[in-house]
């Protein structure tokens, strides 16, 4: 046995990451959810400091000090001393040409290195002093301990905690689950006729085993190396953001989450001439209070299957997404390695089930004290071809979109290829949602062959 202070085994969304691991000659991981908040206002940096002190004792998931096997099974080992033991690296940029660059760099230095995980460190917390009045506080995770839900419930905790403080309150009191409690909650599960019928469902609802379709070209070199994916960044106007919310709102049922996996499907579809389309999709998979509550890693990604036809419009399409995201939700706790394991026929050698549609609709109306707040994604993790993330604050900021691309399998010249075509497509296809595809293509200048990777 290993001498810690506490140890535990990983729960079953870390070891989906611990064989990913594994593909290194020293388990490492590359893969990080990191962010960074941009605050206006005379924040109080002590206070700032204490508040987030805070937030790292009460996030038991935050006091991993490495991850390592015990015999044959893979421990997280934790040190509560940890909670104490770390620094707020505090970095004064006012004066500096380009203070903006200066910090970006800094922090995707960060977010694109390597951990190995019998050492850690695991997270970092960053305030870059921009200028007066303005901050960039930037904090970066290693997914296997947290996923992106995780990071909105450390910011907002840091929020409600120095707020109290700026005004002289008493702290709300913490909310945050043990691990433990969280481990009982997965035994239940995987002991449950849930995790059975979850089963069931994916098993059948794939039992014709269908291929999975991608953008992808031939790998451009044999295996992945630890560098960053290939990321594109578009902003959508004011009036751009309410037309895609009007339009879900149109259509039967939909939402904006839903009316992007249409598009993303359908984009699919005019590209390859498949009818028959699985997507990835990011699942929170947080099915209980403790769960919904914690900073921990519970994310999931699954497949989604739709059927496209010329004849479909935008409508079909969110009508079959709605259906099919409901039964997902409906089964989201099934874990996607156990599924690797169980439908060998979407096994395209990348390790998904075809391109990826995450969403991140976290409400992140944050302030600190009198200071606002503007976040701004950097990382969400890795993916192995191509990553749809569209991120809406619920608080009036316009929607983002980010494209990642695994740079083994997409050049930088492809992916803002895609980039054009989706968006050219995506407003087209808003302009007439009731058209079928087969219209809009005819309005459309595809060019598939040009976009390999």
């Amino acid at each position: 046995m290993i001498d810690s202070t506490l140890q535990l085994p990983l729960s079953a969304p870390q070891r989906d990451f611990w064989e990913a691991a594994l593909a290194y000659p020293v388990p490492s991981t590359h893969i990080y959810a990191a962010e960074y908040f941009e605050i206006r206002g005379a924040l109080d940096t002590d206070a700032f400091e204490r508040a987030l002190r805070q937030v790292i004792r009460e996030a038991q998931t935050l006091h991993t000090t490495r991850i390592v096997l015990d015999g044959d099974t893979p421990v997280r080992v934790l040190d509560a001393a940890l909670a104490d033991d770390w620094a707020l690296e505090r970095v004064d940029l006012a004066g500096t040409k380009d203070a903006h660059a200066v910090a970006l760099a800094g922090m995707r230095a960060h977010c694109t290195g390597a951990i190995e995980l019998a050492r850690g460190p695991f997270f970092r917390h960053t305030l870059y002093r921009i200028a007066p009045d303005h901050y960039y506080w930037y904090h970066g995770y290693a997914h296997i301990l947290v996923d992106g839900y995780s990071g909105s419930l450390i910011a907002t905790r840091a929020a409600e905690l120095y707020s109290a403080f700026a005004a002289g309150a008493k702290a709300p009191p913490a909310r945050f689950a043990s691990l433990a409690e969280l481990q009982l909650d997965e035994d239940a599960y995987r002991a449950s006729e849930q995790f059975a019928h979850d089963r069931r469902y994916w098993l059948e609802r794939f039992a014709d085993q269908p291929r999975t379709v991608t953008l992808a070209g031939p790998a451009r070199f044999p295996e992945r190396d630890d560098g960053p994916d290939l990321r594109e960044t578009r902003i959508a106007s004011a009036s751009e953001s309410a037309r895609i919310e009007a339009v879900a709102k149109g259509l039967f049922t939909s939402t904006v989450p839903r009316l992007v996996t249409a598009l993303t499907a359908a984009y699919l579809y005019l590209n390859t001439g498949a009818h028959d389309i699985v997507l990835s999709v990011a699942a929170m998979a947080r099915t209980s209070a403790r769960e919904r509550r914690t900073p921990t890693q519970c994310a999931n990604m699954l497949p989604l299957r739709l059927h496209v036809e010329p004849g479909h419009t935008l409508d079909d399409l969110c009508r079959q997404a709605n259906r099919e995201m409901t039964a997902l939700r409906q089964h989201q706790r099934y874990r996607m390695g156990d599924l690797h394991r169980e439908l060998t026929s979407l096994d395209n050698g990348q390790g998904v089930f075809g391109p990826e549609i995450n969403i991140m609709a976290f409400d992140y109306d944050l302030r600190f004290g009198d200071c606002v707040t503007t976040s701004h994604n950097l990382s969400v993790g890795t993916t192995d071809d191509l990553m749809v993330n569209l991120t809406d604050r619920r608080n009036g900021e316009p929607l983002r979109f980010d494209f990642d691309a695994s740079p083994q399998y997409y050049s930088r010249d492809a992916l803002n290829a895609h980039v054009g075509q989706f968006l050219t497509f995506m407003r087209v296809a808003l302009d007439e949602p009731f058209a079928t595809l087969g219209a809009l293509e005819s309005r459309l200048d595809f060019q598939p062959a040009a976009l390999a990777g």
